[in-house]
């Protein structure tokens, strides 16, 4: 798909949480590639590999930010999102247009959907805090960055305290028999992994957009080249890792003036 006929309303960028130096973001390329994303923002290690992205790489321009509050900043400034949405992965039974609460996971520093206890959100729940399933199109006009991890469920606190909005994935709930209490019971955990979802995310944000799809020419879809080198973006991360250092420099020299102040002539 492409985005050319709507980029002006609704431009779609993604931002993944990067926690771990070399991991493979390869997947994702493919997958921003064939639904017209032309930016993804990596937040956290820098080094990242993409292995199986089969020239995806070429289609999709990374951009890496040592911090979320300058990726958001980016995002706002340079990029004109107004919308900040995070992906909480698949959820079983999680079906409903009202949409659902948000609980955090203390032991794992992630939001998750309370769906595991059939929490859906009420009249005094800020609407902030509740996810929406991908299925019932809960998004709006103006440009768009979904933000997502690679957790199968849930997001990282961190990321999701910059969200305006949350969505989901829902799917119908697996049945295991448990034999020791000879009955059946619904099955939570995630049968999608992340990457799935993102997909399945694309697709329908691109159907409610109406993009345009791509040409077919040959055997392969015609798919524009990013043409930013990668000194490029080498270059734009040590700007950017520069810029970080020299704010903190900044703050520790002002800590240290008032520090000597108040020693010269007291408090």
């Amino acid at each position: 798909m492409t985005s050319d006929q709507t980029s002006e309303i609704s431009e779609l960028f993604l931002l993944f949480q990067n926690s771990r130096r070399g991991s493979n973001v390869g997947p994702f390329l493919r997958c921003a590639s064939a639904f017209g994303v032309r930016t993804i923002i990596v937040v956290g290690n820098n080094k990242v590999a993409v292995e199986g992205s089969h020239g995806a790489s070429k289609h999709v321009r990374l951009i890496p930010f040592p911090t979320i509050e300058r990726a958001i900043e980016f995002l706002r400034s340079d990029c004109y999102c107004t919308n900040i949405t995070g992906l909480l992965g698949a959820w079983a039974d999680s079906f409903s247009s009202d949409g659902y609460g948000v609980t955090l996971d203390d032991e794992k520093q992630l939001l998750r959907l309370a769906i595991a206890h059939s929490t859906r959100h009420s009249q005094s729940t800020s609407l902030k805090r509740i996810s929406f399933p991908v299925a019932s199109y809960p998004f709006k006009t103006g440009n768009t960055c979904i933000v997502f991890g690679k957790h199968a469920q849930g997001l990282s606190t961190m990321f999701s305290d910059c969200c305006t909005s949350f969505i989901h994935v829902p799917h119908e709930c697996v049945r295991v028999d448990k034999a020791d209490l000879q009955l059946s019971s619904c099955h939570y955990s995630s049968l999608l992994d992340a990457q799935s979802c993102l997909s399945i995310v694309l697709h329908r944000y691109t159907q409610w957009a109406q993009y345009d799809e791509h040409n077919f020419g040959g055997h392969k879809f015609e798919v524009a080249n990013i043409n930013v080198p990668l000194e490029d973006t080498a270059r734009l991360l040590q700007k950017e890792t520069r810029e970080s250092n020299r704010r903190d420099n900044d703050v520790e020299a002002e800590s240290v003036i008032d520090n000597g102040l108040e020693g010269l002539f007291g408090s």
